[in-house]
């Protein structure tokens, strides 16, 4: 499934490309949650040379890229496991730069619009916290980084 959302993606790309060419369709910024972010990095797989940066909330089966030229977030939830290989080792998240961000207390199902004001807040802390500029790597992070559980959550 994520393969076929992967080729639907590029399709959308190419065509929002003759829609507006100003933009820069070689240098996507990718978000996606569960399947989304399955598609979103096999995407990433298929045609790194468009991809800078990966955003996935939870996804759980297609593995993230593990690749100097794509920068990856990963918000994970604590109610799900990935599959075996889907998410990078320590040693690749430090070679890679890859950011893993788990939000305790947090559920698979709740990320999204329909979530929680304070898990939306969290989500939102760690993408902005990836995305702030930053000198070496291209954007910031608190890498493998555990914030708070949410309020009445055990």
């Amino acid at each position: 499934m994520a393969r076929a959302a992967s080729r639907l993606i590029s399709t959308v790309i190419d065509e929002a490309a003759v829609r507006g060419p100003r933009f820069d369709w070689q240098n996507l910024l990718l978000v996606g949650h569960s399947l989304g972010g399955d598609s979103s990095a096999r995407f990433a797989a298929d045609q790194p040379n468009r991809v800078s940066s990966l955003i996935s909330l939870d996804s759980r089966r297609v593995a993230l890229p593990r690749a100097a030229g794509i920068r990856v977030l990963t918000i994970r939830a604590s109610d799900t496991a990935a599959d075996p290989g889907v998410l990078p080792s320590l040693e690749e998240r430090s070679r890679f730069g890859t950011c893993m961000v788990h939000i305790e207390g947090s559920r698979h199902n709740d990320m999204q619009d329909a979530g929680s004001e304070q898990l939306k807040a969290k989500i939102v802390s760690a993408i902005d916290t990836f995305l702030t500029p930053a000198r070496q790597p291209k954007y910031a992070c608190d890498p493998d980084s555990r914030l708070q559980g949410l309020p009445g959550v055990t």
